[in-house]
This record gives structure tokens, C-alpha cells and sequence, in this order.
């Protein structure tokens, strides 16, 4: 009876903490849902060093793909502002 008590406490506060934990760090919220795939065509040896290279530095190679698309978004439009002037 006693370890079923203890369970159910553990289980409500790991469903739970994301919603009420109890730390002063704030609660960390996805930017956006992705819902869109892009399709690439890349030699095989390049992309095999690419995956390697990602794993070494404990990324993955989709967010490293994410984060350069947001850089180069980011460079050109504010380029593009200024040509516009």
C-alpha cells in the first residue's frame, strides 16, 4: 500500500512539473510548431561527414539546418531593408 502511494505522488508530480515546477527558472516555450519538411539533394559522402561532424559536436543535423535557414532569413532581410530605402 505504502510503495502505491508513493507511485502515484511521483507520477502526478513528473505529469505535473512542467506545468507547476517548483524552480525560478522560467518555463521554456517552443518558438513554433514545425510543420513543413524541406527536401534536399546532396551527395552522399558530404552529408555522411555532415551527420559525423553534428554528432561529435552533440547536435543534430536538422537544428544546425534550422539555424543557418534563421541566420541567412535574418542577414538578407535586413539587407533588403536597406536596399528598399
Amino acid at each position: 500500500m505504502h510503495r502505491q502511494s508513493i507511485y502515484i505522488v511521483y507520477t502526478f508530480f513528473v505529469g505535473f512539473r512542467g506545468k507547476y515546477a517548483m524552480t525560478d527558472q522560467p518555463q521554456r516555450k517552443k518558438a513554433s510548431k514545425k510543420d513543413s519538411q524541406l527536401l534536399i539533394r546532396i551527395n552522399s559522402a558530404e552529408r555522411d561527414q555532415f551527420i559525423d561532424l553534428c554528432d561529435e559536436l552533440d547536435t543534430s543535423a536538422a537544428r544546425e539546418l534550422r539555424k543557418f535557414i534563421r541566420s541567412f532569413i535574418k542577414k538578407h532581410q535586413s539587407t533588403d531593408m536597406h536596399n528598399e530605402e
